[in-house]
C-alpha cells in the first residue's frame, strides 16, 4: 500500500525478558518499530527493558509510548534515551506525552501545557548536546533547593549538558510527542520531529488533528511528521474483536475527555459516550480486557479502535492511511495476559493485516 508509511507495534508484558522476546518476534514479522509503555506501577521499568530489547534486535526502532515530564528530570530522560541510541546503534526515539497512568498511580495529574512545552524545549536542547542555563535546569528539579552556589564549590558549572554525548557520531534522537488536545498537539508541532495523534480511529477526528499539527508547524516555520496511535484488533468474529478492543478504545477515548471536557470534533453520540466514560473510568482496570465494556456501545468502539475481521481492518487502515499519516503506533493486546482469542488476534495482525498494509 505504501513504501513510506511505518508501522510500529506496542510490546507488552510483565517481565523484561518477555518484552524483549516480543520485540525480537515483531522484528521478524516485519514491524518497523517497537513501542513500550512507561508506566512503572503497571509494567517493568522502561529504559532497562528497552535496553534488553535493543540487545535482542538488529533493525527494530525502539521508543517510549509514552514517557512523561514529571517522573524524571529532562536531563535524566535525555541521558536514558541517548544511551539507548548508543546501545542500539541509532535505533532509539523518545515518545513523550503529558502523562496518564504513570502519574495516576501516584495520585498525580498530567502536567500543564506551559510546563509541558518548557520540558520539551529543554529536553531537545539536551538531545542536541547543547548547554542549558543552570537556572533553567534547576527549575525542572522537583522540590530541590536552588542554592547550589552556597555549597563548597570553587568553580561552578557553566551550565547543564550531557557532556559525554559529544563523543557520539550517531544522529540526534528524534522527539515524538503523543498528544490529544489542540494545545498539546500544537506544542509538539512547535518542538518535536513527530506528533503522534491519540484521538481515536474516526477519520474526522484524525483530519482535525492533522490540520491542527500542520497549522502550528507552519506558523513556527517547521516541517514535522505526523502519526497516529491506534488500537487495531482483528478477529474473524467481530463481537470478539470488539470485546478485545473495548479496553483499548476506552483508554483512547478517555484521552479526549481527560479533564472532563471533550476535546476535538465529536458527534452528539460520541460526546455522550465520552462524558459517560469520564465519569465512570476505572483506573484500576486500565488496559485490562473487559474494562469499561458496559460504558461504550459498538459504534463508539468502532470509532476509537479498528476491530473486526482482518479484511475489514485492512480496509479501515487503508482509509486512515489515505489521510497522509506517515507513522502508526499499533496497540493490540491488554496489559494483562491474554487468552486464545487475544493470541489469534495478535497472529492475524502480524500475518495478515500488516503484510496487506505493507503491500
Amino acid at each position: 500500500m505504501s513504501n513510506n508509511v511505518q508501522f510500529w507495534r506496542h510490546v507488552l508484558g510483565t517481565h523484561p525478558r518477555d518484552i524483549a522476546a516480543e520485540a525480537e518476534r515483531i522484528e521478524g514479522e516485519g514491524w518497523h518499530g517497537g513501542v513500550m509503555v512507561d508506566s512503572h506501577c503497571l509494567v517493568p521499568e522502561v529504559w532497562t527493558t528497552l535496553t534488553l530489547c535493543a540487545e535482542r534486535t538488529k533493525t527494530l526502532m525502539l521508543t517510549t509510548g509514552a514517557t512523561n515530564p514529571i517522573t524524571r528530570h529532562p536531563s535524566v530522560t535525555a541521558a536514558s534515551v541517548a544511551s539507548l541510541q548508543l546501545i542500539s546503534n541509532g535505533r532509539a526515539a523518545l515518545g513523550i506525552g503529558r502523562g496518564d497512568s504513570a502519574l495516576a498511580m501516584l495520585g498525580a495529574a498530567p502536567v500543564k501545557i506551559g510546563k509541558f512545552e518548557q520540558y520539551l524545549t529543554v529536553i531537545q536542547s539536551y538531545l542536541r548536546g547543547e548547554t542549558i542555563p543552570l537556572a533553567a535546569a534547576a527549575e525542572l528539579v522537583v522540590d530541590a533547593p536552588r542554592d547550589f552556589e552556597k555549597l563548597a564549590v570553587g568553580t561552578s558549572p557553566a551550565g547543564s549538558q550531557l557532556g559525554w554525548l559529544k563523543q557520539s557520531s550517531l544522529p540526534k534522537v528524534p522527539l515524538e510527542v503523543v498528544a490529544t488536545g489542540p494545545k498539546a498537539i500544537e506544542a509538539g508541532a512547535r518542538t518535536a520531529e513527530c506528533v503522534i495523534l491519540a484521538v481515536g480511529a474516526d477519520p474526522n477526528r484524525l483530519k482535525w488533528g492533522i490540520e491542527v499539527a500542520n497549522a502550528a508547524a507552519k506558523a513556527a516555520g517547521r516541517e514535522i511528521n505526523i502519526g497516529a496511535f491506534l488500537p487495531v484488533v482483528p478477529h474473524p468474529d467481530i463481537a470478539v474483536a470488539r470485546r478485545l478492543a473495548s479496553p483499548l478504545a476506552g483508554t483512547t477515548g478517555r484521552f479526549s475527555v481527560m479533564n472532563k471536557k471533550v476535546v476535538g470534533p465529536a458527534t452528539p453520540r460520541q460526546r455522550e459516550m465520552l462524558e459517560k466514560l469520564a465519569e465512570t473510568y476505572d483506573v484500576n482496570a486500565h488496559g485490562k480486557v473487559g474494562a469499561h465494556s458496559g460504558v461504550m456501545d459498538d459504534e463508539f468502539i468502532d470509532q476509537f479502535a479498528v476491530a473486526g475481521p482482518p479484511s475489514y481492518c485492512v480496509d479501515r487502515m487503508q482509509e486512515i492511511m489515505s489521510l497522509g499519516l506517515s507513522r502508526f503506533n499499533i496497540l493490540n493486546g491488554s496489559l494483562m495476559p491474554g487468552d486464545e482469542d487475544s493470541a489469534l488476534s495478535k497472529k492475524l495482525l502480524s500475518d495478515t493485516v500488516l503484510p496487506a498494509l505493507l503491500g
